[in-house]
Formats: structure tokens, C-alpha cells, sequence
């Protein structure tokens, strides 16, 4: 009736602002759907049945167990491919001096080999953890696939860490044998030989840091040849 005030439930009010939403944002409102009908039409026409979005977690547990049977270990994963591309494809790029250097997967592949011997002439065992103190570069995944290939473990130290740091890390995983990067973390590994408990030998990556080697530090590329474990390529 006229001048009668009467309850209107939430739900109608809602209903009501959504009718009377401006121009504009009924505008935006539509495009929106319309792109989310965009998209799934998408994928129908590309043959598949379902958006992705509809994919049950049971198709997806499905891929990863199929994923795990094929490729059952990571340092596996590196040879077979290793095996499949050899010299025809680049594996690895870095920039160490301010030139670019490539390494096809065949080489890529000998390096981590050459590595993994000369952590099993050092007596290398399953499971033992191995340092590995430098910043991100190829020569660190060559020796985390290396210490990984043989049943070892990788232990990553930050390559701005202290040497207390770094000593810290060393006597806590019993580490024996520690790669390092460049001229600093060098010093600083070198600075912890006979104070750091288990640390034996040092391995340094950066080919431009002149070191007295000895039984204790070599550089990778003598580090590569122990044992008489030659490397047919060099960076």
C-alpha cells in the first residue's frame, strides 16, 4: 500500500543492485563471462574434452606416477639425455668471463662422469654429503649431478656465507671434500683446512684464481684428471 514500509529479504536486495548495476560495470561484467567463455571454447576446439580446470586430481596423480616410472632418478634423467641428443643440442650456457661458452649435452655429460670418478677415487661413499660453496654457475650442477650420480649428497652453502658459516656447515654434515666458486669463497674454504672437523680436500671452480695446488686444493680441471680420469673437452 502507499506510504507502507515492507521488509525485503537479502537476498532480493542483492538481486536488486545486480540489476541495477551502471552501464559500465555491466559492461566489464559481461566481457568477463565472455572471456571465461572465450577460454573454454578454446580448449574445446583444440580436441580436448574438459578445461583444465575440470581435470580431477586422480588424472593428474596418474601423470606424475607414469613421470616417476620413466624417469626414476634425477642424475638418471641427465644421461638419458645425454644418450639421446649427444652433440646435437646445447645443454648448459654460462657466462664466467664475460664470453659466452656452450656445452652440448655431450660434454655436459663427460664432465659430470669425469666428476663422479674422481669423487670415487677420493673415497667417496653412499650417502656422504659434499659442500658445494659458490654462487650459481655450471660447474655447480656439474658437481651436484656428479656427487648425486654416485649415491652421494649435495650440500649447498651460500656463497656469502662466513667462514663461521661455512665451518658451522662443514662440521655439521661431516663434509670431506668441498667445491668452491670464486676467489673469496676459495680463501674463505682455504682459511678452514685444519680447523674445520672431516674438511680434506678443496676443489675450486673458477678457472682465473691461481692456487698452489696440492693433496688438499686443486682446481676442477685437475680435479677432473685424478686418478688419470681424463676429460677429451675443456671449456
Amino acid at each position: 500500500k502507499p506510504g507502507e514500509q515492507r521488509d525485503i529479504p537479502d537476498q532480493a536486495r542483492h538481486d536488486h543492485r545486480v540489476r541495477q548495476l551502471p552501464d559500465n560495470e555491466q559492461d566489464e561484467q559481461h566481457q568477463h563471462e565472455q572471456n571465461g567463455h572465450d577460454i573454454e571454447q578454446l580448449f574445446l576446439e583444440k580436441g580436448q574434452a574438459v578445461s583444465m580446470k575440470k581435470r580431477h586430481m586422480s588424472e593428474y596423480q596418474k601423470e606424475f606416477e607414469m613421470f616417476v616410472e620413466q624417469e626414476k632418478h634425477h642424475a638418471l634423467m641427465i644421461l638419458a639425455r645425454v644418450e639421446k641428443w649427444g652433440n646435437s643440442k646445447t645443454a648448459v650456457k654460462h657466462k664466467p668471463s664475460g664470453e659466452w661458452i656452450s656445452y652440448s649435452w655431450a660434454q655436459f655429460g663427460e664432465q659430470i662422469d669425469a666428476a663422479a670418478m674422481a669423487l670415487l677415487a677420493l673415497g667417496v661413499t653412499e650417502k656422504e654429503m659434499i659442500g658445494i660453496f659458490a654462487n650459481n654457475r655450471v660447474e655447480w650442477s656439474i658437481a651436484d649431478l656428479a656427487a648425486m650420480s654416485i649415491g652421494a649428497v649435495s650440500v649447498p652453502v651460500y656463497g656469502t656465507n662466513s667462514a663461521r658459516e661455512t665451518q658451522y656447515i662443514i662440521e655439521d654434515a661431516e663434509i670431506r671434500i668441498l667445491f668452491s666458486g670464486n676467489q673469496e669463497q676459495f680463501e674463505t674454504a682455504q682459511s678452514l683446512l685444519g680447523k674445520a672437523g672431516y674438511l680434506e680436500n678443496i676443489v675450486v671452480f673458477d678457472q682465473n684464481i691461481g692456487i698452489a695446488e696440492s693433496d688438499t686444493c686443486r682446481a676442477l680441471m685437475t680435479f677432473w684428471r685424478w686418478e688419470d680420469n681424463p676429460v677429451s673437452w675443456m671449456p
